[in-house]
């Protein structure tokens, strides 16, 4: 049995995406018994909202309900500390398990959402084999670094993203961000590291990330998807 997780945005922005997202399952559970781990914000907090993590979720259980002898099995992952706030969907199939975060595992705390996010993806991507990878490296941030943590654990990924989508990012951020804004993010998807973006603008390595990640944040308002046809 193979081990799958999600890993990937808190935005949509490709219309398509539940159907990438339905293809992946459906492509992966073929020939195949599959693991897959679901977080929190997948089958609880969001799943009702217009989210990738909740689509992915329901893009499990469309093709568990069309496939019912495929041997297809969900791990919710359940965060224990006190104020963690996870909880378990109301019902759960027999073939699904769950799977609690060690109490030690990172160094993180429960109340801030992003190392909230970081701890539960740690743990994911150390137990998974496949990732359904739905990063875009033009819009920086946790989950490009969370890619590069998965790439070198050697995880195989499974790209849903969009190559026209991709081509956008890239010709919106050279045409209508600001110079440095654009210079930065540019700089920073060729590998340099945040001292030599500094270094180039003349500001600390702070202000360099702080630059990147304001470019990433006007390119991501700018696509992200509020609502999204009925499949």
């Amino acid at each position: 049995m193979i081990t799958c997780c999600y890993l990937g945005h808190d935005s949509v922005y490709d219309r398509d995406l539940y159907n990438r997202l339905l293809d992946a399952v459906n492509e992966l559970t073929k020939d195949q018994p599959v693991r897959f781990l679901a977080a929190w914000r997948s089958y609880y907090s969001r799943t009702e909202e217009y989210s990738p993590q909740a689509l992915y979720y329901r893009a499990i259980l469309e093709v568990r309900e069309r496939f019912p002898d495929r041997d297809i099995m969900i791990s919710y992952v359940l965060d224990t500390r006190e104020g963690s706030g996870t909880r378990l969907p109301d019902s759960l199939d027999k073939r699904d398990t769950v799977l609690i975060i060690p109490y030690d595992f990172g160094n993180t705390n429960p109340n801030e959402i992003g190392e909230r996010v970081n701890r539960q993806m740690r743990l994911l991507l150390t137990q998974a084999n496949v990732v359904l990878c739905y990063v875009y490296p033009q819009l920086q941030g946790r989950y490009s670094q969370l890619s590069k943590y998965a790439e070198r654990r050697g995880k195989k990924f499974l790209d849903i993203t969009n190559p026209e989508t991709a081509q956008v990012f890239m010709e919106y951020s050279k045409t209508s961000l600001p110079e440095r804004m654009r210079d930065a993010l540019f700089l920073r998807l060729e590998g340099k590291s945040w001292s030599e973006i500094g270094k180039r603008f003349g500001v600390g390595s702070e202000r360099a990330r702080q630059i990147t990640r304001d470019g990433a944040m006007r390119l991501s308002r700018h696509f992200r998807l509020e609502s999204m046809e009925e499949n």
